[in-house]
């Protein structure tokens, strides 16, 4: 199967993954939040973000740098007689050129999430136990509190040490085995979360095992990603690479080492690069926890959780499919034209179907987003959230998402090309654009007193000027790699007229038959939104239907071709 119809096939898998897997937590969070509260939703959302924190910077690099890896053609037998011909060296140690060598290369790299990740998790702790009034003054008198924050460390540690097998397959482009894994951990994490809640339900010390829950759920979750990926690679074939660290050999250089060099050079730029992209990606988590009470924290946490739904079920598979597409087949020897071609092309559609999509979740989230929230919640959890921001603040989140989904494909872009002075440059930018950042959340949410509502509006600034230099960068690279002005702005703007103006039309008529209100507050009012939208979602398949019938038959000739 070709790369391209693999990064397909990939994004399906993931797709269809991200749908079982957050289908149950869902369930899970629905059936949660009827019976804890804001202040446990908002500590459990901080033991989180000090996971995620601690793994990002870890392993995302280690993630991106591998993806470059040259990919080898050869086969066993191939990789065997160049053991022959390499000498004394080759009979004890694995060629880098051979197809077993480029595995264990991967596998090796993946210990350095470890070596980096192990001190740097303890520091992020320590640091926040130092620092973090949520750990001082929420968490750690709550009974259990201890073995909350054990569990957590360990499943970081789990985590890490599956890095290898998990880079690994990616390298390899089995999503189906990713998501095959994935899923039952998750399944395994909501199950396990809910009933450690149910039994914390009428003790005195309900909130502390209500917070224990979410840790157990998690301890669950990297455990079972942890037992799958080692039980599958036992359960392999025959193969000569080893899941510890092995020395190997390169023919061209003839010399020895752990760590492929070429992808030892990227990590460490793109390294220093995460640090500033997680300042901003995960930075208004770093920023709540300061600013905004738990309670807030916990608003926030649910708006996340229902406003990013769609962005974790369909935009976050198509970027990590695109990023490993992208890199692997512009890394690939060949008709280095003809790889450039089909990148901006795959990239073109991508854009035009998120330019529709985003204008639709614009039009219908915005307007139903606090009336299907309701629904979700019932009566009783809404009325015991009705005291916080939380149906005024869900909508805003909503227009928030397609800025997200941009800068997910621009960055992906980037980072699938970028050479080591492109990183340095971005660095600089990431660095500036943190700075800005932090200093407009503070501005926003502690001067001028929005809360959570500043905190989006600098978000959505933040990713705003993300993706002009993003996309400045890809208009740039494609003039260099194709010879000509790939990408004209003036012509790419022309093309977002039709879409733009059936959008504002779709909106014009909406405003007016809710009676001048642009929120949905009835089911009257709820289905004539549903109506227009579906009304603006056939004017896009029509204006779209040339390119909609040339890519149907574009995928149609490939497969018969196979």
């Amino acid at each position: 199967m070709s790369l391209l119809g693999k990064s397909t096939a990939g994004a399906s898998f993931l797709v269809v993954g991200q749908i079982v897997t957050k289908l149950f937590t869902f369930l899970l969070n629905q059936s949660l939040i009827r019976y804890i509260s804001p202040q446990v939703f908002g500590v459990s959302s901080y033991l989180e973000f000090l996971l995620t924190t601690a793994l990002f910077f870890s392993r995302e690099a280690v993630r991106l740098s591998i993806q470059r890896t040259e990919s080898t053609t050869g086969d066993k037998e191939n990789s065997e007689s160049n053991n022959e011909k390499s000498g004394k060296d080759k009979l004890k140690y694995l060629d880098i050129s051979s197809i077993d060598g480029t595995y264990q290369s991967i596998i090796n790299f993946g210990y350095v999430a470890v070596l980096v990740g192990v001190p740097l998790s303890l520091s992020i702790f320590y640091w926040q136990l130092q620092t973090s009034h949520v750990l001082q003054e929420t968490l750690l008198p709550l009974q259990h509190s201890a073995k909350t924050l054990a569990l957590v460390a360990l499943s970081v540690l789990l985590e890490l040490t599956v890095e290898p097998l998990y880079v690994l397959n990616q390298f390899q482009l089995d999503f189906k085995k990713r998501t095959k894994f994935e899923s039952i951990g998750v399944v395994s994490r909501c199950l396990l979360t809910f009933f450690v809640v149910m039994l914390s339900k009428g003790k005195s010390n309900d909130d502390g095992l209500a917070v224990f829950a979410f840790a157990v759920g998690q301890f669950a979750y990297s455990f079972m990603i942890f037992s799958l990926y080692h039980l599958d690679f036992y359960n392999r074939t025959q193969h000569h690479y080893s899941l510890l660290p092995q020395k190997l050999y390169s023919m061209n250089s003839k010399t020895l080492f752990y760590f492929n060099p070429k992808v030892w050079n990227i990590w460490k730029n793109i390294f220093v690069q995460m640090l500033f992209k997680q300042a901003l990606t995960e930075g208004d988590k770093l920023l709540i926890n300061y600013l905004c009470t738990v309670e807030e924290q916990g608003v926030y946490s649910v708006v996340t959780n229902y406003g990013s739904l769609v962005a974790r079920l369909l935009f976050q598979p198509i970027e990590e499919s695109l990023r490993l597409y992208l890199t692997r087949i512009l890394a690939t020897k060949g008709n280095r034209l003809e790889h450039v071609q089909i990148a901006q092309q795959v990239l073109s559609y991508l854009c035009i179907f998120y330019i529709n999509l985003s204008l639709l979740i614009a039009l219908a989230g915005y307007a139903n987003a606090t009336f299907l929230l309701r629904i979700l919640l019932g009566g009783r959890a809404s009325a015991k959230w009705s005291s916080t921001d939380l149906f005024t603040v869900f909508p805003q989140y909503v227009l928030y998402i397609p800025f997200l989904a941009f800068n997910g494909i621009f960055e992906s872009f980037f980072n699938s090309v970028a050479t080591k002075e492109n990183i340095a440059k971005h660095s600089i930018f990431m660095s500036i654009s943190t700075v800005v950042y932090l200093l407009a959340s503070f501005i926003f949410i502690d001067y001028y007193k929005l809360g959570l509502s500043g905190l989006i509006l600098a978000n959505v600034a933040n990713m705003f000027i993300r993706i002009i230099y993003c996309g400045k960068f890809i208009q740039s690279y494609f003039t260099n790699e194709i010879g000509i002005h790939a990408i004209n702005l003036r012509r790419s703007l022309s093309k977002l007229y039709v879409p733009i103006t059936l959008g504002l039309s779709i909106e014009f008529l909406q405003y007016h038959l809710l009676d001048k209100n642009l929120i949905v507050s009835t089911y009257k009012g709820f289905f004539i939104s549903v109506t227009l939208c579906v009304m603006y979602l056939l004017g896009a398949l029509l204006v779209e239907r040339k390119l909609i019938t040339d890519t149907i038959q574009q995928f149609t000739k490939k497969s018969k071709t196979k």
